[in-house]
């Protein structure tokens, strides 16, 4: 089995496609209540305004607080320091911070709060499997 689509319910869905497209990925709208961004080797990021919904289930999760804890996208970047000058419009958390374990990184949030982490692989390293974690 692989992974191709993460679900996620929140407030407006056009208003998450188009801060995707802020940055620089493809978004498709399919309705006025739901977008799909594309993550690039088959996976889709579905996202589905919470009022289109008629299923409580899905209504409730999408307003359970707090919202997308522990959930974040890692979007790779080889400029990192463009791309964080590109992004100041989209209001990053902080500063590009160098990790222990080597990335050079910045973190946004999308209008519903999910966490958006961009980073940059240390020199000598094509991806993120090669970590020594321990």
């Amino acid at each position: 089995m692989k992974l191709g689509t993460l679900v996620v319910y929140v407030k407006n869905a056009i208003d998450e496609g188009n801060w995707f497209k802020k940055l620089g990925q493809r978004v498709d709208e399919k309705s006025a209540e739901y977008v799909v961004v594309d993550l690039g080797d088959g996976l889709e990021l579905e996202m589905h305004s919470a009022s289109s919904e008629s299923d409580t289930e899905f209504v409730d999760e999408a307003n359970r607080l707090p919202r997308f804890s522990g959930i974040y996208l890692y979007l790779r970047t080889s400029d990192i320091d463009s791309d964080f000058d590109k992004l100041q419009a989209l209001s990053p958390h902080d500063a590009v911070v160098k990790r222990p374990w080597g990335n050079r990184e910045f973190l946004l949030e999308s209008p519903s709060g999910l966490k958006v982490m961009v980073y940059t692989l240390p020199a000598g390293r094509t991806q993120r499997a090669e970590y020594d974690w321990h």
